[in-house]
């Protein structure tokens, strides 16, 4: 794994058999990244992806060992009890051009892991929502969070 800490950004650069998700949090938690967006193209082998379900309230997994095309990863980067946690969803093509997507739990880089980090000037934690079960950003208690409600109470008046 070779990175770069640009001005605003890390370009972060994954090398064959590096563990995705585990070396980009590696680089958030060592450059001391608050919080922050992530994206990324590449190649990757020995897939977990997820699709959570919201009536069970639990991921359902699936495995993917062949080799595939990172098309796209769209990330953040937040806190979680305590430590740096990277949430990234993904999508892979086969060699028969049939995509995949999903939540990314773990992969390993087949041949390349090209991603940028955007870091945010502020942490953000992750708090347990009671009605989802999800861990989500919880934005109530940064201290650069708006003022503006996020329900939608009087929209349209």
């Amino acid at each position: 794994m070779k990175f770069v800490n640009e001005t605003s950004r890390i370009v972060v650069s994954l090398e064959r058999n590096d563990r995705m998700m585990e070396s980009l949090t590696t680089v958030a938690r060592e450059l001391d990244v608050p919080s922050g967006a992530v994206t990324g193209i590449g190649a990757l082998t020995d897939v977990t992806l997820a699709y959570y379900d919201l009536d069970r309230k639990e991921f359902l997994k699936q495995e993917f060992s062949d080799r595939y095309e990172l098309i796209s990863c769209v990330g953040n980067i937040a806190v979680k009890d305590g430590e740096k946690f990277v949430h990234a969803h993904i999508t892979l093509s086969d060699r028969d051009f049939k995509v995949y997507g999903g939540h990314l739990f773990e992969a390993n880089v087949s041949g390349a892991g090209e991603f940028v980090i955007y870091p945010f000037s502020h942490e953000i934690q992750r708090k347990q929502d009671e009605v989802t079960g999800l861990f989500l950003m919880d934005l109530a208690n940064c201290e650069l969070a708006g003022k503006r409600s996020a329900s939608r109470e009087g929209a349209g008046e």
